[in-house]
């Protein structure tokens, strides 16, 4: 069988270097250029004239990749980014190379890049710097680029994805025993659209009849033919004159939005299911240490619940994340939990695998889970995942999901922002894909309550008080946990002077950040000289809580364009509440109020009004968001909604002071 293998990789090898062993014809290739003008891509940095991907896979899953590209420059901005060419790779675990690159001028000189003397560099640890698996990168110079130049060049990958490591020295391409990470099945995603117009677009994959591809094609449409054979499977897939992808605020990933291919032998999610169990089931196993310190942090907490969450914020706070020793189908296998307990640091997989451990030490029926960190899993089963979490049984048939990754710091088991997101259960009997339920909007609520007293002389003093649950509580903490003892009085100050420019800090206090079993709540004293300004015999004042919008939550983040190609993302689902109440002086009235306003679209609504009493004036806002995700087609009214809220921000108190 191994034998078998090394010859039909050799036999890809042979056919695909034919199609990128050398340039298109030049003739041909400046005609193509040509046609690539600044005028015709008024908005395009580079354009990408063609990009031609070639494929064939085995009956294990390993794949040969060939790829060559022509990219024409337009503007300095691209200059940047194709100034150096790199491809990545892993020594312990696949191949890649280029074959050749050439770089074209404008009046059709051809000028060969020496792809056998390139750079080849570690590549800079990802995610901030924590993890380093040894991953390099081969950095080819394309020196004296400039606008109106092309760069054409052909790479080659040997193996496909990211594999697991085996004997690298024992076979014609270095392939050994390496396997993909599903062994006996390939799959790849490939996007078709990018940040640059493309021209034509094109992959071809071909593998043994006996393991034909399932694929699907997603945000548009393809050219499908279909080459097959009584040998083989082989496919076609074509994408013409492609946009760019539109970028916009708040959008979502690229990933969700661009044309893409999913092609996979994989049969079913719930045979990853299976496969992902027996993956990592060995290493999710406590032992005395971790049985021990289970108990330790269950110890007085009767139910359930606080039981989880002690479990959950210790690995969540007591794991840093950090990603430096390579194991056995690294970045797919999570270490064992007794080695992450000892190191006290690992990646998701790492610190999902002890959590599952400590959950099992306490007596709960817990799962590994891989989910999609940013973007979202489609329905055919192949590698989208990015992400690992915990999946607890909560005794009715749901799940109480935990994510000791992401809710670093926060009082959440899983951040509200993943709550919509596609999960995949590793279990020994398989299960399908699923989708993790949204809370109501109120788990996720923000309250501000601003009581503050007016004098005779039209200054303003005032304690506001701000506290949240879910996503709110979050984003408290983490406005103060963020930053140094010294600094946080500056983060009071920017909450004060949002209610009034002039407005200053007398004194403020907040709950500890790192104490995740309090609410997080911040209490602000304030004054604000000349708030009320004299208008003949009247005095105006403006609602400090009509100016105030926490950043995270501001609509005009969001309702700015005109239109929308993308949905917008709002991170979480939500509800805000915001109460000011304002004591008059004795014998002032106010004879003049901001009028009752509110809106609604398709999943949220808000509300203003203000109400006038014996001796005080109140204000008052609303805002729910009942869905994250504003589908494109609904942003008109979403927009129209939002922009009347803003508006509504704009009112205004008229005070009539008592007469002498």
């Amino acid at each position: 069988m191994r034998r078998f293998l090394l010859l039909t990789m050799a036999a890809c090898c042979v056919a695909l270097a034919a199609a990128a062993s050398a340039p298109q014809d030049s003739a041909a290739t400046m005609a193509a250029l040509g046609t690539v003008t600044a005028a015709r891509y008024p908005l395009a940095e580079a354009v990408v004239v063609y990009d031609r991907q070639r494929e064939e896979y085995t009956a294990a899953g390993t794949s040969v990749l060939e790829r060559a590209r022509l990219v024409k420059v337009l503007a300095p901005g691209a200059v940047r980014d194709f100034a150096q060419l790199r491809i990545t790779y892993a020594p312990q675990y696949n191949r890649a190379e280029f074959l050749w690159a050439r770089l074209i001028k404008p009046d059709g000189r051809s000028i060969p890049l020496p792809v056998d003397s390139l750079d080849d560099v570690p590549r800079p640890a990802s995610l901030g710097g924590t993890i380093f698996w040894g991953e390099r990168d081969k950095v080819l110079d394309v020196p004296g680029l400039a606008p109106g130049d092309a760069v054409e060049y052909a790479t080659r990958e040997l193996g496909g994805l990211w594999l697991g490591p085996g004997s690298l020295a024992d076979s014609l391409f270095l392939l050994g025993t390496l396997a993909t990470p599903y062994r006996g099945h390939f799959n790849r995603v490939v996007m078709f659209q990018s940040d640059d117009p493309a021209i034509e677009v094109e992959y071809t994959l071909a593998g043994p009849r006996a393991l034909p591809p399932a694929f699907a094609v997603y945000n548009g449409e393809l050219e499908h033919r279909d080459l097959s054979d009584s040998f083989r499977c082989s496919h076609l897939w074509r994408g013409r004159n492609l946009p760019a992808i539109v970028r916009e605020p708040r959008m979502p990933s690229s990933y969700d939005v661009g044309r893409k291919l999913i092609v996979t032998t994989i049969p079913s999610w719930e045979w990853m299911s299976r496969y992902e169990h027996a993956l990592a089931d060995s290493c999710l196993r406590p032992d005395r240490a971790i049985r021990d310190k289970a108990e330790e942090l269950c110890a007085g907490r009767p139910d359930a619940l606080s039981r989880i969450r002690a479990l959950s914020y210790y690995v969540a706070g007591g794991i840093r994340y950090l990603g430096l020793t390579a194991g056995e189908d690294e970045g797919y296998k999570p270490h064992p939990a007794r080695m992450t307990f000892d190191q006290k640091a690992g990646v998701c997989k790492d610190k999902a695998a002890l959590l599952v451990a400590l959950l099992d030490a306490a007596g709960f029926r817990a799962w590994y889970a891989v989910t999609a960190a940013g973007h979202r899993m489609e329905a055919i089963p192949a590698d989208q995942a990015n992400h690992a979490i915990v999946a607890v049984d909560d005794g009715r048939g749901g799940f109480v999901y935990c994510d000791p990754t992401m809710a670093d710091g926060s009082a959440e088991l899983l951040p509200a922002h993943a709550r919509g997101q596609q999960v995949s259960i590793a279990r020994p009997d398989g299960d399908g894909l699923r989708t993790i339920s949204l809370l109501p909007a109120d788990s996720n609520r923000l309250e501000i309550d601003n009581q503050c007293r007016l004098d005779t002389a039209g200054n303003l003093s005032g304690v506001i008080i701000l506290r949240g649950t879910g996503a709110q509580d979050t984003w408290l903490r983490r406005m103060f946990e963020w930053r140094p003892r010294s600094r946080r009085e500056g983060v009071a100050r920017d909450i004060v002077r949002q209610l009034d420019p002039s407005a200053e800090v007398v004194a403020f206090d907040h709950a500890d950040p790192d104490s995740l079993w309090q609410p997080m709540v911040c209490r602000i004293e304030y004054a604000v000289p000349g708030a009320a300004f004299s208008a003949g015999p009247y005095r105006i004042l403006k609602p400090g809580l009509a100016r105030y919008e926490p950043w995270w939550i501001d609509p005009s983040r969001t309702a700015e364009s005109a239109h929308r190609t993308h949905a917008v993302d709002l991170g979480a689902n939500f509800s805000a509440v915001l109460r000011e109440r304002i004591e008059l002086p004795a014998g002032w009235a106010a004879v003049s109020q901001p009028p009752r306003r509110k809106g609604s679209y398709r999943t949220g609504s808000w509300s203003a009004e203000a109400a006038v009493g014996r001796g005080a004036v109140a204000y008052s806002r609303r805002l729910t968001a009942d869905n994250p995700h504003i589908a494109a087609g609904d942003y008109p009214s979403y927009r129209r909604s939002m922009l009347g809220y803003l508006d509504a921000r704009d009112g205004w108190f008229v005070l009539q002071p008592a007469r002498p």
